[in-house]
């Protein structure tokens, strides 16, 4: 009887740690693969808000660039830096930068 009742303890201490070790285990995986997934999702959010700055910074230096194209494409300001010593030249296309930037916000003008 005595020899069962050490078979047993044995038995349930083998069982016990048998258990204790595939908690520990369980504990290890499931921090681990929360851990990536967390890193993850994190990396995942600083792209996405990354590019959408990209884009609007994308889309603001391309509306300044098309505003500046606009503005370029006029003929007294080709006729004036053809003829920098013209000063009839350059108060037109002083004048016209005037305008054109007038009606723009945000811009001091060139």
């Amino acid at each position: 009887m005595l020899k069962n009742r050490k078979m047993g303890v044995i038995i349930t201490g083998a069982v016990a740690v048998i258990a204790a070790i595939g908690i520990i285990l369980l504990y290890v995986l499931a921090n681990y693969n929360m851990t990536v997934a967390m890193r993850n999702s994190a990396d995942n959010n600083m792209k996405t808000s990354l590019d959408a700055q990209k884009q609007m910074i994308d889309q603001y230096v391309g509306q300044g660039e098309a505003l500046l194209l606009g503005f370029a494409q006029d003929p007294s300001l080709f006729h004036a830096l053809k003829d920098p010593e013209n000063t009839e030249l350059n108060e037109v296309a002083q004048a016209y930068t005037l305008q054109y930037f007038d009606k723009l916000e945000n811009w001091e003008g060139i």
